[in-house]
Protein backbone atom coordinates (compact mmCIF):
# COMPACT_ATOMS: atom_id res chain seq x y z
CA UNK A 1 0.00 0.00 0.00
CA UNK A 2 2.89 2.38 0.89
CA UNK A 3 4.96 2.18 -2.42
CA UNK A 4 1.23 2.91 -4.54
CA UNK A 5 1.15 5.68 -2.63
CA UNK A 6 4.76 6.48 -3.39
CA UNK A 7 4.06 5.61 -6.74
CA UNK A 8 1.19 7.89 -7.27
CA UNK A 9 3.25 10.73 -5.54
CA UNK A 10 6.35 10.49 -7.90
CA UNK A 11 3.69 10.28 -10.94
CA UNK A 12 2.01 13.17 -9.80
CA UNK A 13 4.81 15.47 -9.24
CA UNK A 14 6.93 13.86 -12.63
CA UNK A 15 3.65 15.13 -14.29
CA UNK A 16 4.53 18.79 -12.66
CA UNK A 17 7.86 18.72 -14.02
CA UNK A 18 6.95 17.81 -17.25
CA UNK A 19 4.36 20.41 -17.42
CA UNK A 20 6.58 23.19 -15.34
CA UNK A 21 9.91 23.33 -17.48
CA UNK A 22 8.49 23.76 -20.96
CA UNK A 23 6.46 26.21 -19.75
CA UNK A 24 9.49 28.53 -17.76
CA UNK A 25 11.72 27.41 -20.88
CA UNK A 26 8.93 29.45 -22.95
CA UNK A 27 8.57 32.34 -21.10
CA UNK A 28 12.34 32.45 -20.49
CA UNK A 29 12.94 32.18 -24.54
CA UNK A 30 9.89 35.14 -25.23
CA UNK A 31 11.24 37.55 -22.64
CA UNK A 32 14.95 36.98 -23.67
CA UNK A 33 14.13 37.97 -27.43
CA UNK A 34 12.22 41.10 -26.06
CA UNK A 35 15.10 41.44 -24.37
CA UNK A 36 17.34 41.55 -27.43
CA UNK A 37 14.91 43.90 -29.18
CA UNK A 38 14.83 45.96 -26.72
CA UNK A 39 18.83 46.51 -26.97
CA UNK A 40 18.45 46.60 -31.02
CA UNK A 41 18.76 49.17 -33.44
CA UNK A 42 15.31 49.55 -34.56
CA UNK A 43 13.65 49.96 -31.12
CA UNK A 44 16.16 52.77 -30.19
CA UNK A 45 15.03 54.08 -33.38
CA UNK A 46 11.33 53.70 -32.74
CA UNK A 47 11.94 55.31 -29.25
CA UNK A 48 14.02 58.26 -30.55
CA UNK A 49 11.16 59.11 -33.11
CA UNK A 50 8.83 58.27 -30.46
CA UNK A 51 10.11 61.36 -28.33
CA UNK A 52 11.07 63.34 -31.27
CA UNK A 53 7.44 63.40 -32.15
CA UNK A 54 6.27 64.25 -29.08
CA UNK A 55 8.81 66.85 -27.96
CA UNK A 56 9.47 68.72 -31.42
CA UNK A 57 5.76 68.50 -33.10
CA UNK A 58 3.22 68.07 -30.23
CA UNK A 59 5.36 70.76 -28.37
CA UNK A 60 5.40 68.52 -25.06
CA UNK A 61 1.85 68.59 -24.86
CA UNK A 62 -0.92 65.52 -24.72
CA UNK A 63 -4.00 67.57 -26.52
CA UNK A 64 -1.60 68.12 -29.45
CA UNK A 65 -0.99 64.76 -30.33
CA UNK A 66 -4.50 63.48 -32.45
CA UNK A 67 -3.75 66.81 -34.52
CA UNK A 68 -0.02 66.35 -35.00
CA UNK A 69 -0.10 62.18 -35.50
CA UNK A 70 -2.62 62.80 -38.32
CA UNK A 71 -0.14 65.26 -40.14
CA UNK A 72 2.47 62.73 -39.66
CA UNK A 73 0.41 60.05 -41.26
CA UNK A 74 -0.30 61.99 -44.06
CA UNK A 75 3.36 63.49 -44.61
CA UNK A 76 4.92 60.34 -44.41
CA UNK A 77 2.59 57.57 -44.77
CA UNK A 78 -0.84 58.46 -47.32
CA UNK A 79 1.65 60.68 -49.07
CA UNK A 80 1.75 59.63 -52.93
CA UNK A 81 4.75 61.82 -53.98
CA UNK A 82 6.92 59.93 -51.65
CA UNK A 83 9.06 56.72 -52.46
CA UNK A 84 7.74 53.80 -51.52
CA UNK A 85 11.25 53.02 -50.05
CA UNK A 86 10.55 56.12 -47.37
CA UNK A 87 6.94 55.45 -46.65
CA UNK A 88 7.43 52.11 -45.18
CA UNK A 89 10.81 52.04 -43.76
CA UNK A 90 10.67 51.63 -39.72
CA UNK A 91 13.43 53.98 -39.19
CA UNK A 92 11.68 56.95 -40.34
CA UNK A 93 8.02 57.17 -40.57
CA UNK A 94 6.48 57.31 -36.99
CA UNK A 95 3.48 54.87 -37.66
CA UNK A 96 5.51 51.85 -37.94
CA UNK A 97 7.59 53.14 -34.94
CA UNK A 98 4.51 53.58 -33.04
CA UNK A 99 3.27 49.82 -33.63
CA UNK A 100 6.84 48.44 -33.33
CA UNK A 101 6.66 49.87 -29.51
CA UNK A 102 3.16 48.70 -29.09
CA UNK A 103 3.95 45.40 -30.22
CA UNK A 104 6.91 45.20 -27.38
CA UNK A 105 5.61 46.52 -24.74
CA UNK A 106 2.41 44.09 -24.90
CA UNK A 107 4.57 41.35 -24.74
CA UNK A 108 6.55 42.62 -21.82
CA UNK A 109 2.84 43.44 -20.49
CA UNK A 110 2.34 39.23 -21.09
CA UNK A 111 5.68 38.44 -19.67
CA UNK A 112 5.25 40.41 -16.66
CA UNK A 113 1.55 38.78 -15.70
CA UNK A 114 3.22 35.58 -16.42
CA UNK A 115 3.99 33.59 -13.21
CA UNK A 116 7.42 32.62 -14.79
CA UNK A 117 8.80 36.12 -15.20
CA UNK A 118 6.31 38.11 -13.13
CA UNK A 119 6.36 41.99 -12.66
CA UNK A 120 9.25 42.26 -10.01
CA UNK A 121 11.91 41.08 -12.51
CA UNK A 122 10.58 43.45 -15.27
CA UNK A 123 10.53 46.39 -12.51
CA UNK A 124 14.06 45.16 -11.90
CA UNK A 125 15.01 46.10 -15.81
CA UNK A 126 12.69 48.97 -17.02
CA UNK A 127 12.49 52.17 -15.38
CA UNK A 128 10.03 54.81 -14.50
CA UNK A 129 11.39 56.67 -17.76
CA UNK A 130 10.00 54.76 -19.68
CA UNK A 131 6.26 54.95 -18.36
CA UNK A 132 6.72 58.08 -20.30
CA UNK A 133 7.18 56.75 -23.70
CA UNK A 134 3.69 54.39 -22.45
CA UNK A 135 2.36 57.54 -21.76
CA UNK A 136 2.81 58.83 -25.55
CA UNK A 137 2.28 55.67 -27.12
CA UNK A 138 -1.44 55.68 -25.09
CA UNK A 139 -2.35 58.93 -26.41
CA UNK A 140 -1.35 57.54 -29.93
CA UNK A 141 -2.83 55.33 -29.81
CA UNK A 142 -6.20 57.12 -28.45
CA UNK A 143 -5.73 59.42 -31.97
CA UNK A 144 -5.47 56.21 -34.08
CA UNK A 145 -8.33 54.97 -32.58
CA UNK A 146 -10.43 57.98 -33.13
CA UNK A 147 -9.17 59.43 -35.81
CA UNK A 148 -11.03 59.51 -39.67
CA UNK A 149 -7.99 60.83 -41.48
CA UNK A 150 -5.53 58.02 -40.57
CA UNK A 151 -7.04 55.02 -42.64
CA UNK A 152 -9.38 55.05 -45.45
CA UNK A 153 -12.90 54.29 -45.63
CA UNK A 154 -12.61 50.32 -47.36
CA UNK A 155 -16.14 49.21 -45.39
CA UNK A 156 -17.39 45.51 -45.81
CA UNK A 157 -20.68 44.72 -44.35
CA UNK A 158 -18.78 41.16 -43.52
CA UNK A 159 -18.89 40.04 -40.17
CA UNK A 160 -15.09 40.20 -37.80
CA UNK A 161 -14.94 37.13 -35.83
CA UNK A 162 -14.71 38.16 -32.20
CA UNK A 163 -11.57 38.37 -30.79
CA UNK A 164 -9.81 36.10 -28.74
CA UNK A 165 -8.82 38.33 -25.69
CA UNK A 166 -10.93 40.75 -24.38
CA UNK A 167 -7.91 43.34 -23.86
CA UNK A 168 -6.78 46.04 -26.44
CA UNK A 169 -3.25 46.86 -27.38
CA UNK A 170 -3.84 50.48 -24.74
CA UNK A 171 -5.06 48.12 -21.35
CA UNK A 172 -1.63 46.53 -21.68
CA UNK A 173 0.17 49.66 -22.59
CA UNK A 174 -2.10 51.05 -19.52
CA UNK A 175 -1.08 47.99 -16.99
CA UNK A 176 2.75 48.27 -18.07
CA UNK A 177 2.24 51.93 -17.63
CA UNK A 178 0.68 51.62 -14.21
CA UNK A 179 3.34 49.39 -12.88
CA UNK A 180 5.96 51.12 -13.82
CA UNK A 181 4.82 54.19 -12.46
CA UNK A 182 4.09 52.51 -8.99
CA UNK A 183 8.25 51.03 -8.72
CA UNK A 184 9.40 50.53 -5.70
CA UNK A 185 12.45 52.94 -4.95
Amino acid sequence: MGFEIAGCIIAFITLCVTIYIPEKIKWEQRYAQLMSDYRSYDFAAAVQGVVDFFVKDCDRNIEKIKTAYEDRFTAEVDNENSKPSERYSTDSVLHYQRRLLNCFYYELNECARSPFVGMRRVRSYFTEKEADILKILYFMNKAVKESSVLFKDIHSDEPVPKPRSSTDMNTSIARIYDSLRRRKK
